[in-house]
């Protein structure tokens, strides 16, 4: 799971925001997945992940991955509950 960021005006910056945002400007937050792929979700909860932006269906944690990382699981990064 990824860290909070904070920066020097003391806001947050969750680092699987800044990749949900830049997949989904570029259209691609429902591309599917290359391979099958499961979360580990923060919740505890296990998934399989199927497009590059998701949310765990029981606390609903936002899971993103780029599409040049989508080939190695481990790049997959929280975003946020309903990001």
């Amino acid at each position: 799971m990824s860290e909070t960021v904070i920066m020097r005006n003391g806001s947050e910056f969750e680092p699987g925001m800044e990749v949900a945002d830049k997949v989904r400007d570029v259209g691609l937050g429902d591309t599917p997945m290359p391979q099958k792929t499961y979360v580990q979700c923060s919740c505890g909860e296990k998934y399989e992940k199927k497009v590059l932006i998701d949310e765990c269906p029981h606390c609903h944690m936002t899971y993103a991955i780029s599409h040049a990382s989508a080939d190695d699981p481990q790049n997959v990064l929280a975003a946020g509950i309903d990001y």
